[in-house]
């Protein structure tokens, strides 16, 4: 019964191809068929497509640019560099940001990975594929190496980071940890924690609190 169901099936589908193209117009064997270029969406020449792939990057994403533009951000970068008056809650399932609907378009950058001088060329790739945000942990280890000793310098600069992220017109979205994992070493807990006495880590043990409560306070 099942075989005899599938072949009536199998049938009425070729039935019903056949007649379809039976009833599509033919275009006569002696006059040539006319093409008409498809309107299609402005893309790369060779020249652009080069500078973009090979272009140092200071000018890589000024070429991106010209051919590519983002999605529209709710605000623009000048209207972010404020910061009087500004808000950002949930209402009616959706957020809104400085009272206006926003869509998180958000990628990592982790500015621990990434040199300062390639802070400003990462940022205007990820400008140019859309995003409006960017995600990036804060290593305890990276900037608390040795007990008591703190560098927000140079590399470890998160607050010229974010600065330089306001500036290219993202919102950021920080994750300090304590524990970021990250494929971090020791996922950002630094490894003078060990050779305390009696602390256990990632827990409520009173010495292991106390010195997260001294890293989020600096």
């Amino acid at each position: 019964m099942m075989l005899l169901l599938a072949s009536l099936y199998i049938a009425i589908v070729i039935y019903m191809q056949l007649k379809l193209h039976a009833n599509i117009p033919r275009t006569e064997a002696s006059e040539p068929v006319k093409s008409t270029p498809a309107t299609t969406p402005e893309r790369l020449d060779a020249s652009s497509e080069k500078s973009l792939t090979h272009a140092p990057p200071d000018h890589a994403a000024d070429a991106t640019q010209s051919v590519t533009q983002p999605l529209p951000t709710s605000r623009s970068a000048a209207a972010l560099r404020g910061t009087a008056n500004r808000s950002f809650v949930i209402h009616d399932d959706q957020f809104l940001l400085d009272g206006s609907p926003h869509q998180i378009r958000s990628g990592d950058l982790h500015y621990f990975r990434i040199p300062p001088a390639y802070w400003q060329d990462r940022m205007r790739r990820m400008k140019s594929l859309g995003l409006n945000s960017i995600t990036t942990y804060v290593p305890w280890n990276f900037h608390e190496e040795v007990e008591g000793i703190f560098n927000f310098d140079g590399k470890a600069s998160l607050s010229k980071f974010v600065e330089t992220a306001q500036q290219k017109g993202f919102l950021v979205i920080l994750r300090p940890g304590p524990y970021i994992c990250a494929e971090w070493e020791m996922g950002g807990l630094p490894a003078w924690l060990l050779v305390k006495p009696g602390i256990r880590l990632r827990t409520y043990e009173a010495n292991y609190i106390a010195a997260v409560d001294k890293f989020w306070g600096t």
